[in-house]
């Protein structure tokens, strides 16, 4: 079954297996050196040696043995720790290791490390699993010309390469996959060591051919490959959904690969390759990635690729980072959020020189390149095809910042830019565009703005430009639908192209036209402003392709300077009016009637014309409208021209009579008379009444009169129309109402559009008379401030003015101000507007209602009676005068005892009193007991007593209890509803004076409330002052009784007496008392405490304590022995003798003698009761009386025995 199989013993195993340790701790010393490739992979290394045993039985059964053959070892299945153990111990250079199945990592960093030239290969596509926690492999300078085919990575995870790291040369990948590799640096699945200047073999000649990259990822650059020396290959290879982000922010670049290095020229190739989904992230709100599949560094060549759908900041697809070719590639739907949806390059690199060779760039997107958008020294363009392509700014398919562009054999198709450039925009020194095609590309113009929308094919920013021998066909623009030509610009030649159908905006069509009068003539036309301004008279193609924004002197169409201004002379000219364009132009009536309607061709000026003649009255619209064709978008715009009638409308105004009294009415008529010889519309009269006319009211045949404007609108020719204006006049002399009439019409004789109309009006004058009191409502007996004012209200000065004035009843003239006599007041001459006061002081001696009047008089006609009297009206409410007196039935009463207080109220008039109450609220010290009112209630304080007639009286007597000592004064007071005429007698007062007092309050506790004779006990007498007043000389008797000795105390506490002394209001004071109890039975101690002043409440004075002392007896035994030194079994006699002392007689005795061991109990006598199990019971015992015990006892031990006995009782 194996054929060249080497059976070997387990001592040569063994001995092969320690020499191989020997020579990997010597070969691998080169890696270890290497600390800075090392801390990059993130692996561990450990100096550690084993030697496994291996049963030779096991060899043909295990599926994970390994066949060993010349150059060939097979493993199926396992950890890394496999693969780099047969590293170490199985496997030579140039020997081959065949992987089935899945291999995984078994720690963190658990990288197997190649450090010899070995092949790995699978016929079953293995799996090599980091698990996300180890990268996978690290190739070492050792591991130079190792292969892998065949396998699939995946998981790995790593600091550079996250799957694979690269430092020796000639190594290959080829058939493999690597899918969801990790690098927290570059390189995701694979990184070759970056700094190639400090050795030239780190990944030299890498070879990676018809391998997969599938979702791999960097933090930084490179999501799948990093390739960093010389001579780099991939080939036949796809990379798919690979990506760089930093979480961190930061630049981020090359998606899927990254070949080469800044300032290294590695000549590397990456042909035949597919990209695909590819992106560099940056964090949001930064625009810092770049290089959504790669990035082109120095002599790197990328032939034959296909980019689809990469993403980045800039540089979609890729990012140029130095001089380099892309040839035959194809970029498709690649997109960029800055610029360059397919291509970019870094900026600041001032000597780039990049060719693009071949290639297809289809539906890529930018703000700023759809397809690309390179800066540097030279950029050229063969051979290419642009489709599709879009610009949410410039540069549909290409926007170029370079010092030379140059353009050729390419096409451009479809391409937009919603702002300038649909397929080109340029920014550079020089600019060669020559053999391309332009079909079908757009600038998008914005209509809200001016200034975008500007080249369809090309825009051209230059000093040395050419553009020659090119196709341009169906472009579009707002201006130069073809090739625009910035305002910057200073050498555009355009030779030699053909130019047809490139479309540009129409942003102008002036329309000019005149209002005229009825029969004369009418020119109307409009010119057309277009967004090409490069024409010939005789070449409609050049017609209609260009615009030029820079001095007509730097551009120059097939060999000819264009003269500025329009020209029919057949030299190339700069003008934006457009030539033979065509324009509708229609006029038509407002009736409807269409006057003229003709397509006319644009002259040379850009300008059509036609006169009318023969029109009627009336207003017109002329419409002129370019509809879109292939040169030019559609336009329209409107003006319009009025025919005009003319009139000759007349005015005549009137009035009754000629002479007026002031404030009469007088109506004023206007007529109002169209003489023709046309209709005449919009006719107003104005009217504005003059000064000394006041507007009452107007009728109309037609229209309305409002704010001195008469509107009749219509007035057909012959017709006469009538106003009538009623006024009020307000002022004397003459008054002169002006009119004056208008129409919308020309009016040829407006000497008869005005009329004037005078009237004469009598002197006259307007007294007015105002009366006030400084009070309206006084009171009985108050004075009262009566003012009379008079004014002459015009228009003229008053003469003999008068005021009669007589005081009514109720009122006494105490002083006045002025001439007033007898009632009457003699003003004299009043001046127009002018006035006169006069003061009246009087006093009011009765209630009710008082009216006073005056009227005024004078000499002149006073056209306005209703103002010539005055009066005033005052009420005077009822008035009282409510009394008091209050009393008190005992001046110096205790405190604690009942005093009567007596109101009395009384109502001196003038009139009966209503709403009567007295407010005794009682002060602090009183506390209330009870009432007896002779009418009303007393409650809370207030007697409501209601109505008291004038003379009547009232009385309430309160009852209240003294809570306080010293002086406690007692105000009430009386109010009602009506005025009170004296406030005098409206409240009293009257005082008591209290005694000082103090209630003296004593308790007597015990400590112990059954003790026992002879106890102790101690007595607390506690005394307290519960006020309201200090109490002094304060003493507390407490005699001890019988059965009580005392033992202890204070030494304020002599004889039976505690001198307590002072106890101010709230204070306690206690007193402890030692006794000792000799007699038993029940014991009272009673304690009584006085003092000074009066105590208002005696049951507080008296405490007592009963103790109970119970019964008591003094038993006492003694216990004498016959022997006190007997023999081993010797018979002693033991005597116990009980005697009860007293006090009591004792009950229950009870001897307990438990024999203890040693003796033996032989018999017992006692004088009394019995003795069993070592108790003696002898009952009672009288004071006094004792009983003895005899016991007999054998001696059974030596020693000291000791017999003990106690005595007990109830």
């Amino acid at each position: 079954m194996f054929e060249n199989k080497i059976a070997i013993s387990k001592n040569f195993l063994i001995a092969i297996c320690f020499i191989s340790l020997i020579l990997f701790a010597v070969n691998t010393v080169d890696a270890m050196e290497l600390n800075d490739t090392f801390a990059d992979v993130g692996a561990n290394h450990e100096a550690v040696g084993s030697i496994n045993a291996i049963d030779k039985d096991k060899l043909g059964n295990s599926q994970q043995d390994t066949l060993l053959k010349s150059n060939m070892i097979t493993l199926n299945g396992g950890d890394f720790k496999t693969i780099q153990n047969l590293i170490h111990y199985n496997l030579t250079n140039g020997d081959k290791l065949v992987l089935n199945g899945e291999f995984t990592a078994s720690e963190e960093q658990s990288v197997i490390l190649v450090y010899k030239n070995i092949t790995f290969t699978s016929t079953s596509k293995a799996t090599l699993d980091g698990k996300n926690i180890s990268s996978i492999f690290v190739v070492e300078n050792g591991g130079s010309g190792s292969c892998f085919s065949n396998l699939v990575f995946k998981n790995g995870n790593g600091n550079n390469g996250g799957a694979v790291l690269v430092f020796g040369k000639d190594v290959s990948f080829r058939d493999c996959t690597f899918r969801d590799n990790y690098a927290s640096n570059g390189g995701g699945a694979i990184y070759t060591n970056y700094y190639v200047e400090t050795d030239p073999n780190f990944g030299r000649n890498l070879v990676i051919d018809n391998c997969d990259f599938i979702n791999n990822r960097a933090a930084v650059a490179a999501g799948a490959v990093g390739a960093y020396g010389y001579n780099t290959r991939i080939t036949n290879s796809r990379f798919d959904s690979n990506s760089v982000y930093n979480k961190d922010g930061g630049y981020v670049y090359g998606g899927a690969i990254q070949v080469g290095k800044e300032g290294i020229v590695t000549n590397s190739l990456i042909k035949n390759c597919n990209f695909t989904d590819n992106k560099a992230i940056s964090i949001s709100g930064t625009k810092l990635s770049h290089g959504g599949a790669s990035c082109l560094r120095q002599n790197v060549t990328y032939e034959n690729c296909i980019f689809t759908r990469n993403s980045a900041d800039f540089g979609g697809a890729l990012t140029a980072h130095s001089s380099g070719t892309i040839k035959n590639c194809t970029f498709i739907e690649n997109t960029a959020n800055d610029y360059g949806g397919a291509m970019a390059n870094v900026n600041g690199i001032t000597s780039m020189n990049l060719k693009i060779i071949d290639c297809d760039f289809k539906s890529n997107s930018a703000p700023y390149g759809g397809a690309a958008k390179l800066s540097g020294y030279s950029v050229t363009i063969d051979d290419c095809n642009f489709y599709d392509n879009y610009a949410s700014i410039d540069g549909g398919a290409v926007y170029i910042d370079t010092n030379t562009l140059d353009i050729f054999n390419s096409n451009f198709d479809y391409n937009s830019a919603k702002h300038n450039g649909g397929a080109v925009y340029v920014n550079g020194e020089s600019t060669t565009v020559q053999r391309s095609n332009f079909t079908y590309n757009t600038a998008i113009a914005d209509p809200r703005v001016k200034d975008d929308g500007l080249g369809g094919a090309i825009y051209i920013n230059g000093t040395l430009d050419s553009v020659n021998n090119n196709r341009f066909e169906y472009n579009v623009a707002r201006n130069g639908s073809a090739i625009y030509y910035d305002k910057e610009g200073k050498d555009l030649k355009i030779t030699n192209n053909v130019m047809t159908k490139n479309q540009a905006w129409v942003y102008a069509l002036p329309i000019y036209a005149e209002d005229i009068y009825y029969g004369e003539t009418e020119n109307v036309g409009a010119i057309i402003y277009g967004g090409n301004n490069i024409a010939d008279y005789d070449n409609l193609a050049v017609s209609n392709a260009i615009y030029n924004a820079a001095s007509n002197r730097y551009i120059k169409v097939n060999g000819e300077t264009p003269v500025l201004g329009a020209t029919n002379s057949g030299q190339l000219y700069q003008d934006s009016r457009e030539y033979n364009v065509d324009v509708l132009l229609t006029v038509k009536h407002e009736d409807g009637t269409v006057v003229f309607n003709r397509t006319l061709k644009s002259s040379y000026l850009g300008e059509i014309s036609a006169q009318l003649t023969n029109l009627k009255e009336g207003t017109y619209t002329v419409t002129a409208r370019h509809f879109e064709d292939n040169f030019y978008k559609a336009i329209i715009n409107q003006t319009t021209f009025v025919v005009k009638s003319k009139i000759d409308v007349t005015l005549r105004k009137d009035t009754a009579s000629s002479e007026y009294n002031y404030h009469d009415y007088v109506v004023w008529t206007i007529n109002v008379v169209n003489n023709g010889p046309s209709d005449a519309s919009g006719v107003n009269v104005s009217d504005v009444l003059p000064s000394g006319l006041v507007y009452k009211s107007y009728t109309a045949t037609v229209g309305t009169y409002s704010n001195g404007v008469w509107t009749i609108g219509n007035l057909s020719k012959g017709k006469t129309e009538t106003l009538k204006i009623t006024t009020l006049v307000d002022k004397t002399g003459n008054i002169t109402n002006e009119a004056n009439v208008v129409a919308k019409e020309f009016d040829w004789n407006t000497s008869n559009n005005h009329d004037s109309e005078m009237i004469s009006v009598k002197k006259a004058s307007d007294l007015a008379i105002t009366k006030t009191s400084d009070v309206t409502n006084p009171n009985y007996g108050d004075l009262v401030k009566w003012t009379l004012v008079v004014t002459n209200n015009g228009p003229d000065i008053a003469h003999e003015v008068v005021v009669n004035d007589v005081l009514p009843d109720g009122l006494v003239l105490k002083s006045t101000t002025g001439n007033y006599t007898g009632g009457k007041w003699s003003i004299g001459t009043l001046n127009v507007g002018q006035s006169r006061s006069l003061e009246i002081v009087t006093l009011v001696n009765v209630t009710g209602i008082i009216k006073n009047t005056a009227t005024v008089t004078g000499f002149e006609h006073d056209y306005n009676l209703a103002n010539n009297q005055a009066s005033k009206i005052i009420t005077v409410s009822n008035a009282v005068d409510l009394a008091i007196v209050k009393v008190v039935n005992n001046t110096r009463p205790n405190y604690g005892d009942l005093v009567k207080w007596t109101l009395t109220v009384r109502n001196n008039g003038p009139n009966a009193a209503t709403g009567v109450n007295v407010s005794d609220v009682l002060p602090s010290g009183l506390i209330y007991d009870s009432y007896v009112a002779s009418v009303g209630r007393y409650s809370n304080g207030v007697w409501t007593i209601g109505n008291l007639a004038k003379g009547a009286s009232q009385t309430l007597e309160i009852i209240s209890k003294i809570g306080k000592t010293g002086t406690i004064k007692n105000i009430a007071a009386v109010t009602g509803k009506e005025y009170d005429v004296d406030m005098s007698n409206n409240h009293d007062e009257a005082s008591v004076n209290v005694a000082n007092a103090a209630d003296l309050a004593i308790v007597k506790t015990a400590n112990v409330t059954k003790p026992n004779y002879g106890d102790l006990v101690k007595w607390t007498l506690t005394v307290t002052n519960n006020g309201p007043n200090t109490a002094t000389e304060v003493f507390v008797d407490d005699v001890i009784p019988k059965g009580l000795v005392l033992k202890n105390s204070d030494i304020y506490y002599t004889n039976g007496r505690w001198s307590v002394g002072t106890l101010t209001s709230g204070q306690s004071r206690s007193l402890e008392i030692i006794t000792l109890v000799n007699t038993t039975g029940n014991i009272k101690n009673v304690a009584n405490v006085s003092g000074h002043e009066y105590d208002y409440n005696p049951l507080n004075n008296r405490a007592e304590k009963t103790i109970s002392v119970p019964n008591a007896a003094d038993l006492a035994i003694v216990k004498v022995v016959n022997n006190t030194r007997p023999n081993y079994g010797d018979l002693v006699k033991w005597t116990l003798t009980v005697r009860n002392i007293g006090p009591d007689a004792a009950t229950g005795v009870n001897v307990s003698d438990v024999l203890p061991s040693g003796l033996i109990y032989q018999s017992a006598t006692p004088s009394v009761g019995s003795y069993s199990n070592g108790i003696w019971t002898i009952g009672d015992l009288s004071k006094g009386a004792s009983h003895a015990l005899d016991i007999i006892c054998k001696v059974n031990k030596t020693g000291i025995i000791k017999n003990v006995a106690s005595v007990t009782g109830n």
